[in-house]
């Protein structure tokens, strides 16, 4: 009964469910909680559609995890050789040092441990269907996890999910410059623009990353990369079938799960 109700209170959550919130309504351990929203997450990631994108296909990427925390003080802002940092400063350097030396000593944020935290960031990349009836908005999604939004990392991803055939829309990012060779490809500046005068636009994949900023900071408050990718399933899964009703995203939740069998990932 408790894993029907889980299921239940899932599906009514559009920006993602958190497994303290699932702990207090369901009455169960916190650990419980994590692992069966997790198998839900995984059931996603092993019954995804594969399938290949055609039409119009909006392409994006965005940057999780690894967030940088800024330094408590943020080096000479000012000539009060008396305040703080600032008299260390012309301590060690016998006046306010450049940029290059604030940096160097870790006056100014960044430093080692920001350093570390580079290190667990990673790169969604998502391409999305855009629907033939005008106003609907993206009808499939397809994601994946990379290192960086570069050129040999994105091309695969896209050759592998979207038709030859089809046209594709994306920033002026030149990771993306390659499509020209293999796709009707059509680019935006967003340094100038949201979209071009001729509708020219990559909003739908900018949506997505967009709900997936948006439970990051208030839902989960932070990502692992570890399991970004089962999140990532989540969402896309969640916007595909968002105009479905509650018995029809119980009933394919349920599926999944069963379909899915025993856990691979979470024991």
């Amino acid at each position: 009964k408790k894993i029907l109700k889980a299921i239940f209170l899932y599906i009514t959550e559009m920006k993602g469910f958190a497994a303290f919130s699932l702990m207090r309504k369901v009455s169960m351990s916190y650990k419980a909680a994590w692992v069966l929203l997790s198998k839900i997450r995984e059931s996603f990631f092993r019954n995804r559609d594969m399938s290949q994108l055609k039409g119009t296909v909006h392409a994006d990427g965005a940057y999780f995890c690894g967030k940088r925390r800024d330094a408590n003080q943020r080096g000479a802002s000012h000539k009060d050789k008396t305040s703080g940092i600032q008299s260390a400063v012309y301590v060690m350097h016998g006046a306010a040092p450049s940029g290059r030396q604030r940096r160097a000593k870790n006056f100014l944020p960044g430093g080692k441990a920001n350093a570390k935290r580079r290190l667990n960031r990673r790169v969604i990349l998502v391409v999305r269907e855009l629907s033939l009836v005008k106003g609907e908005g993206a009808v499939k999604t397809r994601v994946t996890v990379v290192r960086k939004e570069q050129e040999s990392e994105v091309m695969p991803f896209i050759l592998r999910y979207v038709e030859k055939e089809a046209t594709i829309m994306t920033d002026e990012n030149p990771a993306y410059n390659q499509s020209s060779s293999n796709f009707n490809h059509k680019t935006v500046q967003h340094s100038k623009e949201y979209q071009t005068i001729d509708g020219v636009n990559n909003n739908q994949a900018e949506s997505f990353n967009s709900r997936m900023r948006r439970a990051e900071y208030g839902i989960y408050h932070g990502f692992s990369n570890k399991y970004l990718m089962f999140y990532l399933c989540e969402f896309a899964w969640l916007e595909d079938h968002r105009r479905n009703t509650l018995r029809e995203r119980f009933i394919q939740v349920a599926q999944n799960l069963t379909r899915s069998g025993r856990s691979l990932y979470f024991h």
